[in-house]
């Protein structure tokens, strides 16, 4: 069993509140967009998979959210709807977790865990580049 220390449980809570201005739009039939990947070594094997019509303005956003500008964009991949890849995403990642903070998975693999993500949205049709 892993232990969660109730601040960084907050914390986590906090960051996956933020909005994501990116994605209102006033075009709400735009779906294109990316599932990405982050961490931030504060929080050893907590990663965050998300979605974003633009990952540069998305990464931005959580930079203002550390003091030490230290989050890290380890993958990223163009979907052509990322509302149901993201779903799909966090399905397979919450396989291959040992514990889900809503957006954010500790998981030990996260190499594995990228490859998974990928080759389930590929399988599905969901990628652009596929």
């Amino acid at each position: 069993s892993y232990y969660m220390d109730p601040n960084f449980a907050e914390q986590l809570r906090l960051l996956s509140t933020y909005p994501d201005n990116t994605n209102r739009i006033k075009n709400k039939s735009y779906k294109e967009g990316k599932v990405y990947i982050i961490n931030n070594p504060a929080w050893k094997d907590w990663y965050k998979v998300g979605k974003a019509i633009s990952i540069r303005e998305r990464f931005k956003s959580f930079q203002t959210a550390s003091p030490f500008r230290d989050f890290s964009l380890l993958y990223s991949i163009s979907v052509y709807n990322r509302h149901k890849a993201e779903n799909i995403a966090h399905k397979v990642a919450e396989k291959l977790c040992d514990e889900r903070n809503n957006e954010w998975f500790y998981i030990k693999d996260i190499g594995m865990a990228k490859d998974k993500i990928k080759d389930t949205l590929d399988k599905k049709g969901m990628t652009i580049d596929g």
